[in-house]
């Protein structure tokens, strides 16, 4: 927990002394709420093997950002969020290849803890003079902080694997992101509600044979991504100009 903390109170110092200097910055605020993530694992035991697709179900997640907009215009902005992003999951997994459907029962639950930074664009459509509903997508960059220990390995019935060099269990994750939101405006304060998709580009276990333990040719792989949405609320100041 101590190795969370960290850098989470760290990033969060050094965020709000960048705003404290940055007269572009055009307010800033805090976001939080809730994750629902999933992951999805791809494997093939060997060269002479179909590969399998197994899905995990939903866990919740929690979200704590700092969160300001570099730009904001009337019909559209540039916001950016950094801070705590959890991508959990849950622990049953089915088969979702073309082999008959057994049910894998998975009893574990997994937990991974992120540093994640989400630049976004807006496109804005105001309905009054203080309320804006909205669209918006970007990017996001994650830093894995913690994890679970039963992320590096995954079983089943019929495989089991754990990772065996550093370089499988992939640190940094990214992809981009979409979603709609309503904000409104009271005098220097503004108010959000989100909804966020995040689609990984990358994997967060990326492991190919053949395998040290000699269980797998160079056919092996094993492959997990996530898949993450944000239910967000967010509180906004607008920022004073120095003179």
């Amino acid at each position: 927990m101590m190795l969370m903390k960290k850098p989470i109170v760290t990033i969060c110092f050094l965020f709000m002394a960048l705003f404290a200097e940055a007269q572009f910055f055009k307010n800033l605020g805090v976001k939080a709420g809730i994750s629902n993530s999933y992951y999805e694992w791809k494997y093939r035991p060997n060269s002479v093997s179909n590969s399998v697709h197994n899905k995990s179900d939903k866990a919740i997640g929690l979200v704590f950002q700092l969160t300001s907009d570099l730009v904001d215009k009337k019909y559209w902005s540039v916001n950016i969020s950094l801070g705590w992003l959890q991508k959990n999951a849950g622990g049953t997994s089915s088969l979702l290849s073309n082999y008959p459907s057994p049910i894998y029962s998975i009893e574990d639950s997994y937990q991974t803890s992120y540093i994640s930074a989400n630049p976004s664009v807006k496109g804005k459509l105001p309905l009054g003079k203080i309320l804006n509903v909205y669209g918006q997508v970007g990017f996001n960059i994650d830093f894995m902080c913690s994890h679970s220990k039963n992320i590096e390995s995954y079983f089943n019935e019929n495989f089991f694997y754990t990772l065996q060099t550093n370089g499988e269990l992939k640190k940094i994750n990214y992809g981009f992101t979409f979603g709609p939101g309503i904000e409104k405006t009271f005098g220097r304060m503004t108010l959000r509600a989100d909804y966020t998709f995040m689609r990984s580009f990358n994997n967060i276990i990326d492991a190919t044979g053949p395998r040290l333990d000699g269980l797998g040719d160079q056919g092996f792989f094993l492959k997990m991504k996530s898949f993450t949405e944000l239910f967000t609320f967010s509180a906004l100041f607008k920022m004073k100009t120095k003179n």
